[in-house]
């Protein structure tokens, strides 16, 4: 399958839908199903905020369709789009010169740990993982569930394992003090809150 290097937190961007084009110098003829590869570097962490809570380093995350390419002009200069493109006028990554467009991405439930190249590379499935990988194929997205004391979801859950005792709150950490700390401050500031209004009424 082929594949394309993309330094975080731009790919984990991507597996979350909020990234829907990779900006590129250069075209390609090809289209069809790319697997992204989240590069190793770290240098690009300073130009996004906020980052996301997850992101792998070094691995094969999930894949995608490349169905278009579109050059920044024609995006800039508002030259008509079809109707199903015309979200490149508003979408805040689209930077250019080339925008390849990115749609059907499915994120592994397990990444796939490998060294990344330049440009458009064929990944070597030689040891089974892809074929594993596309049987765990998971919707992109923002995960539904995330506890805040382990930061653990449903994409990536507690090495233990774990279920769902709360919206934010997984079966390993409920009875860790920082959960229970966490409660309580919740109903301080609640109360003190309630507290407020009837003072300023």
């Amino acid at each position: 399958m082929k594949a394309l290097t993309i330094c975080q937190p731009y790919a984990e961007l991507i597996m979350l839908g909020e990234k829907r084009v990779e900006n590129r110098t250069w075209s390609t003829p090809y289209r069809g199903p790319l697997a992204i590869h989240a590069g190793r570097s770290r240098r690009w962490l300073d130009t996004y905020r906020p980052l996301p809570a997850r992101m792998d380093f070094g691995a094969i995350v999930g894949i995608c369709d490349l169905t278009q390419l579109v050059p920044i002009e024609r995006i800039r200069d508002g030259r008509p789009l079809p109707k199903s493109l015309a979200w490149l006028h508003d979408h805040e990554h689209v930077e250019g010169p080339w925008c390849w467009v990115l749609e059907h991405v499915r994120r592994f439930e397990r990444p796939i740990f490998c060294g990344g190249r330049q440009g458009l590379w064929d990944f070597d499935d030689a040891a089974g993982e892809m074929e594993y990988g596309m049987s765990t194929l998971m919707p992109a997205g923002p995960p539904a569930h995330r506890c805040h004391v382990c930061g653990c979801t449903e994409h990536a859950p507690c090495a233990e394992g774990c279920w769902w005792i709360e919206p934010d709150l997984c079966s390993a950490c409920e009875d860790s003090p920082l959960a229970t700390m966490t409660r309580d401050e919740e109903k301080r500031s609640k109360s003190t809150t309630q507290s407020r209004r009837k003072n300023a009424c």
